[in-house]
């Protein structure tokens, strides 16, 4: 009986000095994952001169279709407003911007939205989105 009480103290000691490392890793995840603010997000578009989307649809009436598209982030005052440029589709267009605390929110020149979240690991598309029927990554040009 008592080696079986001295295992389960051993059990309950060890749960106790295991809890604050997890609690630890916990709160330093939640921290990397946590929103950046919509100030941040703003800047970052900002600060890019040109950025480019690489989209691809796989339902709905635009399945099958893909490409790239140019887009310029621009401060109009209260709002933000990206001009984009398809170049292999022909279409260029202004669209409204909303920016949110963890990314944005916009519609495509085919009048698709997508909402798009800030990935602050990875460097390459910082911003990833997707909507019904399409996926967007936004990277820099």
């Amino acid at each position: 009986m008592k080696r079986h009480l001295k295992k389960l103290l051993v059990i309950f000691v060890g749960i106790i000095f295991t809890l604050p490392c997890i609690t630890i890793s916990n709160s330093y995840a939640q921290e990397k994952t946590a929103t950046v603010g919509a100030d941040k997000i703003k800047s970052i578009l900002l600060g890019q001169k040109e950025w480019e989307i690489e989209w691809s649809c796989t339902s709905g009436s635009t399945s099958g279709y893909a490409g790239l598209t140019d887009v310029i982030f621009e401060d109009h005052g209260k709002k933000i407003v990206a001009k984009m440029n398809n170049p292999d589709y022909r279409k260029k267009c202004k669209k409204k911007v909303t920016i949110t605390s963890d990314g944005f929110k916009m519609y495509s020149c085919w009048d698709n939205d997508a909402s798009m979240i800030f990935d602050p690991n990875d460097h390459r598309y910082p911003f990833k989105g997707d909507n019904q029927a399409c996926i967007f990554k936004l990277r820099k040009e």
